[in-house]
């Protein structure tokens, strides 16, 4: 917002999105601040808390690092000339949120998510990867970056790949140019297809997928090394373990089991069988897989 108040700009970013750009502003000096959008969910649990007030700022804390000894949250103005940008200015001072100003217009519109805690279940993948995307990213799902409009969060669908009982789209998502490259996993069940699992970063492409690389992670808590198996399915033959960090390639999948456990049971996304297949290696459980060479 203009340090007069008179003007005020705003642009949204997706979810995991590190960066902004924030177009169409006039010349002048700017505060530059954060709002986090609400979310009502379609069960019917509905979050009504506006953000009334700015949650973060650019401020004199920022600049000092945001350690305990910055204790300075009083708000930078940024000049703007015409024809130029500003830069690195970044809006992270979450400390002094009930003395930032408030929100004009009352605040970012709550966006509509399925509740996190209800599985939903579609007729095709794409589908499926659709409403992954949208509740992944908290951004409208368009056909293409062309159909997204100026200052909003937006993503959309550029691949698919169709393994066994599994499919993976890959994806655009952010907003004004700056984008991150998402892949959205779906996995087929008796009741029809579901979100599995999505990841985001700042690459070209998404990990794991065909013919991508990354690395092998082992869970917080856990120890050894992580089975590489004959085929996609944990009652597979071993035929190797592979250590934490170690870097591996994509050639094959993915593919997913289907086993026994109830799909309203609360074990049922942690027992999934999503697997891809190491080049090299074998069959690896998609858990255990991130970014990373």
């Amino acid at each position: 917002m203009s340090t007069d108040g008179k003007r005020f700009y705003v642009v949204e970013t997706v979810s995991g999105q590190r960066s902004y750009f924030l177009s169409g502003l006039a010349p002048g000096d700017y505060y530059v601040l954060t709002a986090a959008r609400d979310v009502n969910y379609r069960s019917g649990v509905t979050n009504d808390k506006q953000p009334y007030r700015f949650g973060a700022a650019y401020t004199r804390s920022v600049v000092c690092g945001l350690t305990t000894t910055c204790t300075d949250h009083s708000l930078i103005p940024v000049h703007l000339d015409s024809g130029s940008a500003a830069t690195g200015v970044d809006p992270g001072d979450w400390y002094n949120s009930n003395r930032f100003p408030v929100i004009p217009a009352g605040g970012p519109a709550p966006v509509s998510l399925p509740n996190p805690s209800t599985p939903q279940f579609f007729g095709d993948a794409r589908q499926a990867g659709s409403e992954l995307a949208h509740r992944a990213t908290v951004a409208g799902v368009v056909a293409s970056e062309s159909a997204c409009q100026p200052n909003l969060a937006c993503v959309w669908l550029t691949g698919e790949m169709d393994g066994t009982l599994a499919t993976y789209f890959t994806a655009t998502a952010g907003s004004n140019g700056v984008f991150l490259s998402c892949g959205f996993y779906v996995a087929s069940v008796s009741a029809g297809w579901y979100g599995f699992d999505s990841r985001c970063r700042s690459a070209a492409a998404p990990f794991p997928a065909v013919g991508s690389s990354g690395r092998v992670v082992i869970g917080l808590g856990e120890t050894g090394c992580v089975n590489v198996h004959e085929s996609p399915a944990l009652s597979s033959k071993v035929v190797g373990c592979l250590k934490d960090g170690t870097g591996v390639q994509i050639d094959s999948g993915p593919s997913y089991v289907r086993d026994s456990t109830p799909i309203n049971s609360i074990d049922f996304f942690d027992k999934a069988q999503y697997f891809w297949h190491i080049a090299g290696r074998g069959w690896m459980i998609h858990r255990y897989l991130a970014f990373g060479g």
